[in-house]
């Protein structure tokens, strides 16, 4: 059932996005995710208060940093798409990236709240009593966030958005919250004594906020940092660089990534009797096959030198 699910989405993502630009397509799915993070917000917020759920709470928090999220990544949207101007020639991609690193903080701040909330009521020995209302809430929640990752990580990595991929692994990170709070409140509703698990299946939800958080975070702080592609990567390129007979070798390959978008300065020797206009022609073609192949470079800046037996 769930790898049936994953295809009607992948059909259904790979099918309505003909033609749509990339801005859109995040818009879109920004939005889907922005509309079922507040309904399951709203719900997980008064089925917690009514049925004094710690764990149910700490679920509504984390579709908060949803919902927060996602709103952060519509409005940015906006933003990091402009074109290249004369203050920023690159380009405005890091917007996304430094919106990937809010979010990570946005949950590691939630993620503290419900763990001190949820100490505090582990100390004090504060009792509830699970109505079934709150169990049905959980597994509603469970089986909406893994359909809602599912969609989104698709257009996420078809189209290269960390953002997007952010706010995937927040929907799976949610799904999995939302197993422990359902356990915890099952065992809380038909054992009464044992309603303490409940606080303790929101600090599990802690912990799985605490991984989400990092999964967002690592590559987004790579990219700030300015971190290279991965050798394998960096192989490929060479590799598919010297599948052009006129180059002789390549050197001084330097690779970074902004908004998830891979950017190429290399190095390639030429034949030093070749013309400048043949010489540039075969730069073209270079910059042609990494910006295809399976490199999908978005920019290549190729530097020509001619070849010397010294």
């Amino acid at each position: 059932m769930v790898r049936s699910a994953h295809t009607a989405f992948t059909l259904l993502s790979f099918s309505g996005s003909t033609g749509e630009s990339k801005e859109n397509i995040i818009r879109r799915v920004t939005v889907i995710g922005l509309i079922v993070n507040g309904i399951l917000f709203a719900i997980k917020l008064i089925a917690g208060l009514y049925g004094g759920s710690q764990s149910l709470l700490a679920d509504a928090v984390h579709s908060f940093s949803d919902f927060a999220a996602g709103v952060a990544v519509l409005i940015g949207s906006y933003f990091w798409n402009r074109a290249p101007d004369e203050d920023h020639p690159y380009g405005h991609k890091k917007i996304e990236t430094l919106l990937a690193i809010g979010i990570a903080i946005s949950l590691i701040l939630a993620a503290t709240y419900i763990a001190i909330e949820s100490f505090k009521n582990i100390h004090n020995h504060n009792l509830f009593e699970a109505g079934n209302f709150v169990i049905i809430v959980a597994t509603i929640s469970v089986i909406t966030k893994e359909i809602l990752y599912r969609y989104t990580i698709i257009y996420g990595r078809k189209l290269k958005s960390q953002s997007l991929i952010a706010s995937a692994y927040d929907h799976r990170s949610d799904a999995i919250s939302s197993v422990p709070v359902l356990i915890s409140v099952s065992i809380a509703s038909f054992a009464p004594t044992w309603s303490f698990m409940d606080s303790i299946g929101a600090l599990v939800v802690v912990i799985l906020i605490f991984r989400s958080a990092i999964l967002i975070a690592k590559p987004a702080l790579a990219e700030m940092l300015d971190s290279g592609a991965t050798k394998e990567i960096c192989d490929k390129i060479i590799s598919a660089s010297k599948t052009i007979p006129e180059v002789h070798s390549i050197h001084d390959l330097r690779t970074h990534y902004s908004g998830g978008e891979l950017y190429i300065d290399l190095h390639i020797v030429l034949d030093p009797n070749m013309t400048l206009r043949e010489a540039h022609f075969i730069g073209d073609r270079v910059e042609d096959l990494l910006k295809k192949n399976d490199i999908f470079a978005y920019d290549v800046l190729v530097h020509l030198d001619y070849y010397d037996d010294r």
